[in-house]
Order: C-alpha cells, then sequence, then structure tokens
C-alpha cells in the first residue's frame, strides 16, 4: 500500500537525534532520525526494530521554538479546565512544536466532551458509519491491517514479519551462547559446555552452531556440533550436516555427518547431494564424498547422477616456474591443455570416481565398473518404480 501522507510545515532544522519523533496528526515514532540537512525533502527515522522510515519532511511537526517549554509550563498552569482553554492551549502547542504537549490537552479535551469533533479530528481520529471515533492504527486494526514503516499491511502479514525479526533476534542470542560455550570446551567449565552442547535442541541454534564449527580446529569439539545438528533435525541442521559431509577433509568428522543422514530419506539431502556430483560444484574429492553419502542415504533416484559422475572431467590453472617450465601432478588418466598466452596454461583432466563406482554398486547390485554406456542402457531397461 502507499505510504500514507500526513502534511505539515517544518520551519527549523531536525535534531540529529531524537527518542521520539513527532508526526502532524499528532501520531509518534520511536527512534532516530538520521537526517539533519533542512533542506533535504525526506527524513529518515532508525526504529528501534531495525526498520528505517523515511517520512516527507513537512510530515513532522515543527521543532520547538526557543523557550517555548517554560512559556508553556507557565500557560498550562494559568489555563482553565474548561472544553474551549483546553483547545487554545492546545493550538499554542502546535504553533509553537510542542507536538507532546498538544496531543495532552486534546486528549484533555476528549475527557471533558468524548464527541468533540476538533479534538477527534486534530489527533487524526477517525469516525465510523456507527459515529464511534477511532484512532488510525485502531482504524486499520479494524480493517485486519496494521502500519509497518510507513505501509499499510495486512495483519498477517505483520505477523510474519514479526516472527522474522524475533526468529533473528533468537539467532543472534544462541550464537553468542554458542561461542561462549565454544571458548569453555577444554577449559575449566568444560563439563558445563559439553553439557549444553548435548541438550541444545533449538533450531534458531544452527547458524551459530555452523558459525562454531568453521572456526573450530578440534574434532572433538566438531563432532559435538554435528550431533547437536542431528539432534535438531530441521531443514537447516540437515543441510548443514550436507556440507559437512561433502566438504570435511576429516574423514572421521565425514562419517559422523553421513551417519545422521543415513536412511533418513530426506529428498532435500539427495538433491543438494546430486548436485554435488557435478564438476560445476565440486571438486574431485567432494564428488566422491557426495557419491558416498548418497550411498549410505539409499535413495535409488540418485542412480542416474551418479552413472554422469562415474568420470568426470577437471580444469586446472598452471603457471609455469621461473625456468619457464610448467608441471603439474595429476591422478591416472588422459588429458589436454589449452594455451592462456603468457606460458599460462589450463590442463583437463578426466578421473574415475571411485566412491560414485561403489555407491552404485550399492544401490543396484550390479557392476559395469567405468562402462558408462552399458550402466545407461542396463538402467534404462530397468522397470519404473
Amino acid at each position: 500500500m502507499k505510504k500514507l501522507l500526513i502534511l505539515l510545515i517544518l520551519t527549523a532544522a531536525i535534531p540529529a537525534a531524537a527518542d521520539d519523533v513527532y508526526l502532524q496528526n499528532g501520531g509518534k515514532l520511536s527512534g532516530k532520525i538520521l537526517d539533519t540537512d533542512p533542506a533535504s525533502p525526506t527524513v529518515r527515522v532508525a526504529m528501534s526494530d531495525g526498520i528505517t522510515v523515511t517520512l516527507a519532511r513537512e510530515q513532522l511537526e515543527p521543532v520547538a521554538r526557543a523557550g517555548a517549554a517554560d512559556d508553556y509550563e507557565k500557560r498550562r498552569a494559568e489555563t482553565p479546565d474548561t472544553v474551549a482553554d483546553q483547545l487554545a492551549l492546545a493550538q499554542w502547542c502546535k504553533e509553537n512544536g510542542l507536538g507532546s504537549r498538544q496531543k495532552i490537552h486534546l486528549m484533555r479535551v476528549l475527557e471533558l466532551d468524548p464527541q468533540n469533533v476538533s479534538a477527534h479530528t486534530k489527533l487524526g481520529h477517525v469516525r465510523t458509519v456507527d459515529g464511534k471515533w477511532l484512532t488510525p492504527d485502531e482504524k486499520l486494526a479494524d480493517e485486519g491491517t496494521v502500519r509497518r514503516g510507513g505501509n499499510v499491511i495486512t495483519t498477517q502479514q505483520a505477523a510474519v514479519i514479526d516472527a522474522k525479526a524475533q526468529a533473528k533476534r533468537d539467532e543472534a542470542a544462541f550464537t553468542k551462547q554458542i561461542a561462549t560455550h565454544q571458548k569453555n570446551l577444554g577449559g575449566k567449565k568444560n563439563e558445563e559446555a559439553v553439557a549444553y552442547f548435548n541438550t541444545l535442541i533449538s533450531e534458531h541454534a544452527v547458524p551459530g552452531l555452523r558459525k562454531a564449527y568453521d572456526a573450530e580446529q578440534r574434532v572433538p569439539a566438531k563432532k559435538l556440533y554435528i550431533n547437536a545438528l542431528a539432534r535438531i533435525g530441521d531443514s537447516l541442521a540437515t543441510t548443514a550436516l550436507m556440507i559437512v559431509a561433502v566438504n570435511e577433509p576429516n574423514e572421521d568428522l565425514r562419517f559422523a555427518a553421513i551417519g545422521h543422514l543415513r536412511g533418513k530419506n530426506d529428498k532435500d539431502a539427495v538433491t543438494y547431494l546430486i548436485r554435488r556430483l557435478s564438476p560445476k560444484t565440486s571438486e574431485n574429492p567432494q564428488i566422491n564424498n557426495a557419491a558416498l553419502a548418497l550411498g549410505e542415504i539409499g535413495d535409488r533416484t540418485a542412480v542416474p547422477a551418479l552413472i554422469g559422475a562415474l568420470i568426470t572431467e577437471h580444469k586446472f590453472l598452471i603457471q609455469p616456474d621461473t625456468s619457464g617450465q610448467t608441471s603439474a601432478t595429476f591422478g591416472s588418466g588422459g588429458g589436454g591443455g589449452l594455451n592462456m598466452g603468457g606460458g599460462a596454461k589450463i590442463a583437463i583432466k578426466s578421473f574415475q570416481n571411485p566412491e560414485v563406482l561403489r555407491a552404485l554398486e550399492k544401490l543396484t547390485g550390479v557392476n559395469f565398473q567405468y562402462n558408462v554406456r552399458m550402466w545407461k542402457n542396463w538402467w534404462q531397461n530397468q522397470p519404473s518404480t
């Protein structure tokens, strides 16, 4: 929806920072003003929930003139508690940039005269068809909508936004806790730290666990994080386990992650691992790691992709040594090269992938070695499942 435009006249520069930002209709935003140039047509306000609201400068209340607060206290003490006098004092507050005090006196008018049209109008209230006065926010709520950052959205959309914001706060809190317990592993508070990781079950802990894993060098600590991810078990945690199963150089840790994926029949895991069988997404060791994991998961839908990954080609950039020679060490198999100029060369090497073959044998019960054509012919003749 379009941003609401609440017109007013701004007669002075906006202060660099403020706890409350007042609008001409009596509304208020709590945040910090980011723009101090009075020539700018807009003003950005950083809200406490992390959203930045952009308002037309003329939407804001005028800044109080010098000495207005002192004059106000004197006028307030002398003003009779009547509808007319409270309205007059409210108008004086508006003209002198005291928006919050103006609202106080308009609200007092409504206490004295609940149906006072002038006070309701100046406060931005809206009258319904049955004569009931509603604040702008109440009117929005009555329509099943709510204001967020200058926009009007449905309450359902607001609930989603609020839930995401809360999730981010929870994730930040868990990341901080995890970092603290990570430091305590192996120290005086080791037992407490181990107990923390052994009981961690919140999905909001996954980003912190992934960060801890990437920064960790100790294998026993990494196993704690792997077990915690498996215990959480949501899609993000499973994705983290798949990344470990493919990218982790340590075989013991890879098998720990794979062990938690074994037999789960997780379609997302299979899809991810199939994608990692390609030279476009993985180096040769990662292709074999992905194949090993697929074999352990046991999903035969991976067979065509595994057949395609039996033999893969990989490119290597070779730079000449100081003598102008180029050299590189590769595995068995044929290869070729493309000159890049300046002595540099891209070498292309074909690799037979043993873990791919083992996974195929495990999933199919047959073995045609690295004869891709025989594998394809055999698979095409298998009954569809």
